[in-house]
């Protein structure tokens, strides 16, 4: 064990997880189901007015 002492050793015995940090709003659950939500009915819009058929002349 001597040459486990150190900062190296605790990370080579230590098993390494993620973390996640969440944000004060959370926009995962804007755009989830239930799909009535004012959040995904202004995606849907912005996508109509985004790929709109435009005339070309």
């Amino acid at each position: 064990m001597g040459h486990y002492r150190s900062e190296e050793g605790f990370r080579t015995f230590s098993k390494a997880k993620g973390v996640i940090r969440k944000g004060i709003i959370d926009t995962a659950s804007m755009v989830a189901p239930p799909w009535n939500n004012r959040m995904f009915k202004g995606f849907i819009w912005f996508m109509k007015f985004r790929f709109r058929p435009v005339k070309v002349d």
